[in-house]
Order: structure tokens, then sequence, then C-alpha cells
């Protein structure tokens, strides 16, 4: 009869889980390292590396290699071909530049769009007129005929927006020969904005419809002379909230057609190499458009902001 040895039997039991155990975790970290093959190469470019702060010193490459998140390489064409595998995205750049993506660190996007030509052909009433002038009656002249022209062609109760250079001619006029009452007289149907570099009129509509707007009476601290005359210090948040607020959010048609341009052009940012962008959201229909494009995932680049302001023209900011 054989005898087996229970102290060993029972050893061997509990040292063959540990082999097992440890074969399994080595098993598992072959299977989680890193594969020296890249997912995307792009080849025959014009890889500028930015590799150095002095412009004449940054380096040229053919070709470079990326995975996940990551550049693996940037090398000669022979270089990167070696880290191609079956399964890497081979991309022919043909000849044209490959660039770090660029981060535009402060920028209006959600304002300057409704400036572009095709944001304001569906939306013809962010047109803003641009008049220059040799001397302030002259400014004052000429921008009495555009207000005449404009609101022939357009109807009772559209915005008429006016830009004035040189600054320095056109403040001169603000106050004196560009009040609240001139532009009534030029448009007594109209909403008018008169602005320039340092300083903005607003006839008695625009004011109303800025008031009735936010819910709140603008400020006596906005007025340069008082609200009677209808000059104004500010001209940087007046233009951008009657653009978007007042003129793109007039209703759900037209905010969703300055939404459409907003896209657009962020698209067009994308398309120049530019990946993210900060910037800072003063007007309620900024702020809404990047919400609902975050919010449907339909940022075409990322977005970071500083402040917003959800309610502009009081006397609290």
């Amino acid at each position: 009869m054989m005898m087996i040895d229970g102290s060993r039997l029972s050893s061997w039991w509990i040292n063959k889980p540990l082999i097992f155990l440890l074969t399994g975790v080595l098993s598992c970290g072959a299977y989680a390292g890193t594969s020296p093959f890249a997912e995307t190469v792009i080849i025959n470019g014009k890889v500028i590396t930015a590799d150095s702060d002095d412009p004449d010193e940054v380096s040229i490459k053919e070709a470079i290699a990326i995975q996940g998140d990551k550049i693996m390489a940037v090398g000669s064409n022979a270089e990167i071909r070696k880290l191609v595998a079956g399964w890497t995205e081979v991309i022919n750049a043909k000849g044209n530049s490959v660039i770090p993506g660029l981060i535009d660190t402060h920028n209006h996007i959600y304002e300057t769009s409704t400036g572009f030509s095709w944001v304001i052909s569906a939306i013809p009433e962010l047109l803003v007129i641009r008049l220059r002038g040799e001397s302030s009656k002259q400014l004052a002249d000429t921008l009495e005929q555009a207000i005449a022209a404009r609101v022939r062609q357009i109807t009772r109760g559209k915005w008429v927006r006016i830009r004035l250079a040189p600054a320095d001619l056109a403040v001169k006029a603000f106050g004196t020969r560009i009040t609240r009452a001139s532009l009534d007289r030029y448009a007594p149907n109209h909403p008018v904005f008169v602005s320039t570099r340092g300083g903005s009129v607003l006839n008695t509509h625009a004011i109303k419809a800025i008031e009735k707007y936010y819910g709140n009476e603008l400020p006596e601290a906005y007025w340069m002379r008082g609200r009677e005359i209808g000059w104004s210090g500010e001209y940087t948040d007046f233009s951008r909230c009657i653009a978007i607020d007042l003129i793109g959010g007039q209703d759900a048609a037209t905010f969703d057609k300055y939404i459409q341009g907003y896209f657009e052009v962020m698209q067009a940012n994308a398309q120049i190499g530019v990946t993210t962008h900060k910037s800072h959201l003063q007007c309620e229909g900024g702020f809404s458009a990047s919400s609902h494009l975050d919010r449907n995932d339909l940022m075409p680049i990322r977005m970071a902001w500083g402040h917003r302001w959800m309610q502009p023209f009081n006397d609290r900011i």
C-alpha cells in the first residue's frame, strides 16, 4: 500500500495557485503593453515641429507617427514607415504642411461670427454700415445720408447700425452733431446705434429696445451727458449684445440662424488648425448658443471661458 505524505500534498496545492496567479499577472501585463506601432502615420508632409522658440531654428520633418493622443515620433518617411503595421492609418500629406494644433487664447467668435458675409446673408439686420470722413462735419453729414438710405431698404422697426472712423473725429461729433435727437429725426421708426472706438450714440427706439430686453433702465453711469443726449462712452458691449441678443435672438428662427453661423465660423477656425479657443460670453445669446452646441456635442473646437455676464447694462457690473 502506497503512503502519501499529506504535508507535501498540502504544500503542493498551496504553492500551485501562486504559480497560476503569477502566470496570469504576467500574461495580463503582456496584453496591456504599449504597441510599438502607430495608429496613424502622416507621410510626405512638411511637419513643422515647433521644437524651437526661434522660428529660424524650427526643424521641418517629412513624417509623423501618432498613437492615441500622443505623438510617437517625427522623422523621415523611411524612419516613420518602420512604425506602420497592417492596421495603421497612413495619410499622404502630398507635400502640405502639418502643424501642431493651435490654441487661440482670447477671441470673441460668438460675436465676430455675426460679421461674416454668409451670416449677414442669413440675418440681413446684422449688417454694420462703415463710414469714414475727413472731418466731424463730413462724418455727421454722411451719417445722415447713410441712415436715410438704409431705412428705405428695411422694414419698420429693424435695426440700423453704423460704425464711424476715424475715432477721434467721430467722438468730437458725438453729443453735438450726432445725438439721440438727430438720430430720431433721421430714423423715427427704427432703433439706431452709431459707434466708434471710444463711444456710441443711441436713439430713442434703441434705448427702449435695450431696456425692454434686459428689464432694467440703463444707469446714468453709461451716459456722458445724460440719457437725453444718448451719448455713451460704452461701445463694445452695446455692439455685441445688440447683435446677438436683440437681433440674433429676436425669435427662434433667427436664433437658429445665429447658432448655425456661430458653428460654421468655429468650423472655419478648425480648418486652419485651431483646436481650442478661449473667450468670455458677455451676452445671453452667446452663452445659450455655446451651451446648446456643447450639450449636443457639436462644438467643432474646444472652448474655455473666463467670465460671463448674463445681465449686461446694469450698475452692478
